[in-house]
């Protein structure tokens, strides 16, 4: 006898799903829903026939409806299980058997299986739990008793309490800690509003998960878990501002603004973050209605990472428009890295169009006067930068190092973080150390000899030539390149190989400046 698509997937669904997979109102209200179709179907049919009405359609549709096979009955949704057969049943299957049973069973017999399941010590938490959310529903007090001073003894408190808050609650209030913690929890997944109400209660408001209870009222009330949890001093809110921007991100940003959340770099980046991923084009307008600080700052680089996105002319256009030579040149990368995989040529002009209009992008460094003529910063690099002109690397490696070492002629190193063309170098002296230490003695701009030699000698080192390395060092022309570059290899060639490194320094005619330098390192001398 078939049945129909509807209740066979569902049916299908809960005998997969194994016990420890689903809450127990997951497996009552799919067999809940298994009977609702199947009596649904059985009540129709029987109703029709009674009535002498016929629910066909009629004309063509007819012919085309009669030529169908007909609705067959539906068998009852029944278990055939006895208390006897689920006492002893074992195994995955027993989850699905009790809660079929569970369905149409007497509060006497729930109470006999009980008391035998929880006797048990073979059977699994989760059948208990899913019975025990029956039995509190109908005799807590039974349930309870039956469970005291067992291992089930909280899930039976819990089950009433999601059952029954009030009363699990009032019960509680006077007896076992972690029964009343348990009541409690229960009312935090269960029933937000009452557990809000209790946290105002110093008896109970150290037994609720504040951080929980607000992600369980964010659901309907978001801005009453942020204000919950901003009273609790200001936890974990993550969870409820994402909620809360996903729905209503303009209400998120002014009460964000109007809290003094900004403040907080987790907030931000959650609230931006949420934004640009669940609703993109409301960035700009949220950035136009931001006051100036950080959370502007980033929500005006999340609406032009979606601009560049959706319409790179125009993202282009605004990039070049920029006053500001640190947002042009972030903005450039944001294009610049969405070209490379598809245009890197035109991906390099972008960088070559970046140094030029802000030529100190990758050492750039914030810079406040101090009293004496003195000064302080911190350095900041454009946001990017270095994974895109590694990521060009990646691309065509000599090329890249070609073209930066041109638009960078001249000029030092940075004195301040890397240096573009030494990211760009390591990329492609890490594929061919021969070519590109060719290409260095031969064409490479002489201001960037020495970082380039000190990429020579780190990649050696990364391939355990460390003598090799060790060589090399007298090609870095200053005393500190040279002497902090020999302390950084042998370290690694001790680490690596000590008795080697021990043996080189002792056999090779290392020179006296190198020796000074490196032989408070050997083990002999510590």
């Amino acid at each position: 006898m078939a049945r129909p698509l509807a209740i066979t997937a569902v049916a299908r669904y809960i005998m997969r799903v194994g016990p420890k997979q689903r809450h127990p109102y997951l497996a009552i209200g799919s067999l809940a829903v298994l009977g609702f179709l199947a009596g649904f179907a059985a009540r129709h049919r029987d109703g029709s026939a009674a009535s002498g009405e016929s629910l066909s359609p009629k004309g063509p549709a007819a012919r085309e409806h009669k030529a169908e096979a007909p609705l067959q009955s539906l068998p009852a949704l029944k278990s055939t299980d006895t208390v006897e057969a689920l006492s002893v049943e074992r195994g995955d299957g027993h989850y699905d058997s009790v809660a079929l049973w569970l369905l149409d069973a007497p509060i006497e017999e729930i109470a006999q299986l009980g008391q035998a399941l929880i006797q048990d010590g073979r059977v699994s938490e989760g059948t208990v739990e899913l019975l025990l959310t029956h039995w509190t529903r109908k005799d807590p007090a039974a349930a309870l008793a039956a469970t005291k001073s067992t291992r089930f003894e909280r899930a039976a408190w819990w089950a009433w309490a999601s059952n029954d808050p009030e009363a699990a609650l009032a019960a509680s209030r006077n007896g076992d800690v972690e029964n009343r913690s348990a009541v409690l929890w229960a009312l935090t997944l269960f029933h937000p509003q009452q557990a809000l109400k209790a946290l105002e209660d110093p008896a109970l408001a150290a037994s609720i998960s504040s951080v929980t209870l607000a992600e369980k009222i964010a659901i309907r009330d978001p801005r009453a878990a942020m204000e919950l949890l901003k009273k609790e001093g200001w936890p974990d809110m993550q969870g409820p501002l994402r909620q809360w921007a996903r729905r209503e991100p303009r209400a998120a940003l002014e009460w964000l603004i109007a809290n003094g959340a900004g403040d907080r770099p987790k907030l931000k980046t959650a609230f931006v973050e949420t934004v640009e991923r669940e609703n993109p084009e409301e960035l700009a307008s949220l950035a136009a209605v931001a006051s100036a600080g950080e959370v502007k700052r980033l929500l005006e680089a999340a609406a032009f990472r979606y601009l560049a996105e959706t319409d790179p002319a125009a993202a282009l256009a605004e990039a070049r428009a920029s006053e500001s030579p640190m947002l042009a040149a972030e903005r450039l990368v944001v294009l610049g890295r969405g070209m490379v995989g598809q245009n890197p040529q035109a991906a390099l002009g972008l960088l070559g169009e970046l140094l030029q209009a802000c030529p100190d992008a990758a050492s750039r460094r914030d810079t406040v006067a101090l009293p004496g003529g003195n000064s302080a910063g911190d350095r900041r690099d454009v946001e990017g930068l270095f994974d895109f002109v590694k990521s060009l690397a990646n691309a065509d490696p000599r090329t890249t190092v070609e073209a930066v070492d041109r638009m960078l002629a001249g000029q030092a190193p940075a004195l301040y973080g890397g240096d573009l063309r030494t990211c760009a170098a390591w990329v492609w002296a890490s594929r061919d150390l021969e070519s590109f230490t060719a290409w260095l003695a031969a064409d490479a701009d002489p201001a960037f000899s020495e970082a380039g030699h000190q990429v020579v000698i780190g990649q050696l080192a990364e391939r355990r030539r460390f003598s090799e390395a060790m060589a090399q060092l007298e090609t870095l022309s200053g005393s500190d390149a040279r002497r902090g570059t020999a302390i950084d290899t042998f370290e690694r060639w001790l680490r690596a190989d000590a008795k080697a490194a021990t043996s080189w320094f002792d056999e090779s005619a290392v020179p006296e400046e190198t020796r000074q330098a490196i032989s408070h390192l050997l083990p002999r001398n510590q």
